[in-house]
């Protein structure tokens, strides 16, 4: 799940999912995308 996240060029704090389920940091490297799948990237924002 990691390179997909550098060849988009995202870079800094991210929360990630996959089919809705949270996938954290340390668990990226060893996550394999499958046909079907469906990631989500939030990045935190700032503002009230």
């Amino acid at each position: 799940m990691e390179d997909p996240l550098l060849e988009l060029k995202y870079q800094g704090k991210l929360a990630t999912a996959l089919n809705e389920n949270f996938i954290p940091l340390n668990e990226r490297k060893k996550t394999i995308l499958k046909d079907g799948d469906r990631v989500e990237i939030v990045a935190p924002m700032e503002g009230g």
